[in-house]
């Protein structure tokens, strides 16, 4: 299971890659998606049946890189784990 305020965390994320000019072009909904189903998974082979805002902060560049462009030519694995996760603040379960 993954809380509103979980799934709403990955909206804010998926949405602030669409809101910033160091990314020349941010997530999609899809990519929003792709991380709520893969935090569920991770969550799962860890044993639970509930996901945690670790799970989405540790699957985030995994999931997200490929699916934005940098505006600066920096990596988007890099954007993600230095400006994205940082910027966007964790819920409280």
């Amino acid at each position: 299971k993954v809380d509103k305020s979980l799934q709403q965390y990955i909206v804010n994320l998926v949405r602030a890659t669409r809101e910033r000019s160091e990314i020349t072009l941010g997530v999609s909904p899809r990519g929003a998606v792709a991380l709520h189903r893969a935090t569920q998974a991770y969550a799962f082979l860890e044993g639970r049946d509930f996901a945690i805002p670790d799970d989405v902060k540790a699957l985030a560049p995994f999931v997200l890189s490929h699916r934005l462009i940098a505006a600066s030519g920096r990596r988007s694995r890099t954007i993600i784990e230095e400006w994205l996760l940082p910027s966007i603040p964790i819920p409280e379960l």
